[in-house]
């Protein structure tokens, strides 16, 4: 080893130094794996091998790849024992991903039939285990997720289309007198699903729910009063209370969804409200919301394009999401 290595303390390196190497490798192709090695004592205060210096060099397409970035603490790989098999099998679960809810089972049974196709005449002896599924999601920085929203499933060119007329309808108004309105479900019974316990089995949970009415203008200084819509035209909870001295609007219906006659009346009473002043009503693209409402001369509605809201609707891009963390 050479001498100005010496009184430093060896270690390994993470996924995230050999990433910043192979970047570095790339910019100063000239470098060689003893300039390499040096590069690394001096940033990181790291002594690794040479032969560590080329494994990692021989693997820049891993550790730079965006879609193929293990976890930045790992320290040692262990080589697979089947890597074009491996390589299959990552590259079937990147394309169905997005399709379908991949647990390890599925891996699993893909890998065994992969197995088999690429090895049909002395088909390895090969036990997929539970520590191989592990090392594997490792290798390819698979971890677990949770899937919720609609975001996934906008058509990102066809928004992209929209926006210019979106903003020139906007451009039309002030800040003031711009509103969005929009509904959330709220399952005022529904438990959370984590518990300490001693001992719990699981049972059906209760998802009654209300649906929300929410609305605001683009600079927050207006707040419409809520509109709360639930199934019971008198809930017992109500008896002898005044309605009408509560902060809120209450309707209701079987479902307890907003639907085309409420949407009316909420838009007209709206339009009431504003008594001179012209403003412009966002709002999205849904059956239970009518394009025609008789006798506005306030409020001018825009429908935002279908399959978009989840992206561009104002009150989907978190104001939803505050007023329920103030409920809980």
């Amino acid at each position: 080893m050479a001498s100005h290595l010496k009184g430093v303390k060896k270690s390994t390196m993470t996924n995230g130094i050999r990433r910043e190497l192979c970047e570095y490798k790339q910019q100063n192709l000239a470098c060689t794996q003893k300039q390499l090695q040096q590069w690394v004592l001096e940033k990181f205060n790291l002594q690794v091998s040479q032969a560590t210096i080329s494994n990692t060099i021989k693997r820049s397409a891993e550790y730079l790849s965006a879609a193929n970035i293990p976890k930045d603490e790992a320290k040692r790989h262990k080589a697979a024992k089947f890597p074009k098999l491996e390589k299959a099998l990552f590259e079937w679960f990147i394309h169905y991903q997005e399709r379908v809810n991949m647990n390890g089972e599925l891996i699993v049974t893909k890998g065994k039939e992969l197995l088999k196709k690429m090895y049909p005449i002395d088909t390895p002896d090969f036990h997929f285990s539970q520590g191989w599924l592990e090392r594997f999601k490792s290798r390819h920085g698979i971890k677990q997720y949770r899937r919720f929203g609609e975001s996934g499933s906008v058509n990102m060119e066809a928004m992209e289309s929209n926006l210019q007329s979106i903003r020139e309808k906007l451009d039309q108004f002030a800040k003031k007198d711009v509103f969005n309105m929009d509904e959330t479900g709220l399952f005022f019974r529904l438990q959370p699903d984590h518990s300490l316990a001693t001992q719990l089995e699981g049972k059906k949970q209760d998802k009654e729910r209300l649906t929300v009415v929410i609305c605001c203008n683009e600079d927050g200084s207006d707040k419409i009063p809520l509109w709360i819509i639930g199934k019971y035209l008198k809930p017992r909870c109500f008896k002898n209370v005044n309605l009408g001295s509560m902060d809120c609007e209450y309707r209701a219906n079987k479902r307890a969804w907003m639907i085309g006659i409420l949407f009316q009346e909420y838009v007209q009473q709206l339009d009431a409200k504003m008594n001179g002043r012209k403003i412009l009503l966002i709002v999205d693209n849904c059956p239970a919301h009518p394009k025609n409402v008789e006798g506005l001369r306030n409020i001018e509605l825009f429908f935002l394009p279908p399959n978009t809201t989840s992206k561009i609707q104002p009150c989907d891009a978190g104001i939803i999401r505050a007023f329920k963390m103030h409920y809980h």
